[in-house]
């Protein structure tokens, strides 16, 4: 899965093979501001104006610069909302419909493109909160092995939890018993998840993590007694 700056890129060049005798620019919107991939447009009102009537209309939008210049702003849509812009500047001759309908396609397929980057993005994130990056990556290109119905496989779990915990937390008020936690899984989740394991399961102080599931691991049970190891050195 490539990124979305790389996608950007492509996108780039495979429109400037499409139109070879234009200016092509592609740029995404972040935070109301367009960032430009390969350079930014020129500073004349008519094109900033024609760039915000695009997103904001979420239509195509054709302006003349000059009297010999045009350009055609697309926009890219990522659920219902302008996430960049597609941009030809042209000299000497007007668009036609086929060159619009090949702009309209090719913000079509970036916008997929980019949508499906940040979801991978983002699910790449998520599974590596409880995942080492190994694990998350062979899910990510794999899902079967996380199908339910599951597989029958040897595993090795890691139970942690905190000595005194319960005498602890009815001394304390709740939001410092939370504070603690957090700080406390913060550090425990990253140790288990750097030495292979799978975090599935936090109830009160307790941890548990997988070793050999969902992904196949050789000396899981070497993995999980280093784990548990690193874990007490770090809470220590």
């Amino acid at each position: 899965m490539r990124n979305e700056s790389d996608v950007l890129k492509g996108t780039l060049a495979d429109a400037t093979d499409a139109f070879p005798a234009d200016t092509v620019r592609v740029a995404t919107v972040a935070g109301g501001v367009l960032h430009f991939v390969g350079g930014q447009p020129s500073a004349e009102k008519q094109v900033w104006t024609a760039l915000g009537e695009a997103i904001q209309s979420l239509g195509t939008t054709a302006v003349h610069l000059d009297r010999d210049r045009i350009a055609l702003v697309v926009p890219v849509v990522v659920a219902e909302r302008a996430a960049g812009v597609l941009m030809v500047e042209r000299a000497g001759r007007a668009f036609s419909e086929q060159d619009r309908w090949l702009m309209e396609l090719l913000a079509s397929r970036l916008s997929v493109s980019v949508e499906n980057a940040r979801l991978y993005h983002q699910l790449t994130g998520l599974f590596r909160q409880y995942t080492s990056a190994d694990v998350a990556g062979a899910l990510i290109a794999d899902p079967e092995q996380a199908a339910l119905g599951g597989a029958l496989r040897e595993v090795t779990v890691l139970f942690a939890d905190l000595r005194g915990f319960t005498s602890f937390a009815e001394q304390f008020p709740p939001e410092h018993v939370v504070a603690m936690l957090n700080r406390y899984f913060g550090v425990a989740a990253p140790v288990v998840i750097a030495h292979g394991g799978t975090v599935t399961t936090f109830i009160g102080d307790a941890l548990m993590a997988l070793f050999n599931a969902p992904t196949y691991q050789s000396d899981h049970a070497l993995h999980a007694a280093r784990a548990a190891l690193a874990l007490q050195a770090a809470i220590e």
